[in-house]
């Protein structure tokens, strides 16, 4: 039965938008879907991949619009701090789940060339009337912007971000919040947290 739900929110909502369903599960440096989007900082060249939930398309003005959404079954968290925090905020504001979106996002936008825009659907919510998919950020004030109010910042921090873990001189330090980030990390058992 809970199945059946969440397939009927999804019909219901397609149903109301002015998006289609393009692709499910698109891969991104996965072999059968988009290549891998190569970032390189510092000399050292990362290729990001990935699995995008859903992507639905839209042509506004002759222009393509792209939405990336992602699914989500923990609670709603739909509004961030802004993107510096996402890679350098406190523990609680650094959520996975927008920075998740955004990356895939930013993956879209490289390999299709137009504006991506970032949705978290929240299966336990999405079947009410009022909820919206749109990421909103507390910093600025913007509701369901596209990748390209964040492009420029994003990047910037993700290179940042990539260039300390590949630098030598900066040594592995486990997180201060052990009870909010170690509980359900993949990797817990490698840092014995």
């Amino acid at each position: 039965r809970p199945v059946t739900q969440v397939v009927r929110n999804v019909l219901d909502e397609l149903a109301h938008s002015q998006f289609q369903p393009i692709d499910f599960e698109l891969g991104f440096g996965t072999g059968d879907g988009l290549p891998p989007v190569e970032l390189t900082v510092d000399g050292v060249t990362v290729s990001v991949s990935g699995f995008v939930d859903r992507v639905d398309g839209w042509v506004h003005d002759g222009r393509l619009y792209l939405r990336v959404v992602d699914y989500k079954t923990g609670e709603s968290q739909l509004e961030f701090a802004g993107v510096e925090a996402l890679f350098n905020g406190e523990a609680k504001q650094r959520q996975s789940n927008v920075l998740q979106t955004l990356l895939y996002a930013m993956m879209l936008t490289h390999s299709e060339g137009c504006e991506a825009v970032p949705a978290l659907y929240y299966v336990r919510r999405m079947n009410r009337p009022d909820y919206s998919p749109e990421l909103v950020d507390r910093s600025t004030g913007g509701v369901g912007e596209g990748y390209s109010a964040y492009a420029v910042d994003f990047e910037r921090l993700l290179g940042e971000k990539l260039a300390e873990l590949f630098d030598p001189a900066v040594p592995f330090r486990a997180t201060d919040d052990a009870e909010h980030t170690c509980r359900y990390c993949d990797y817990r058992q490698i840092c014995r947290r």
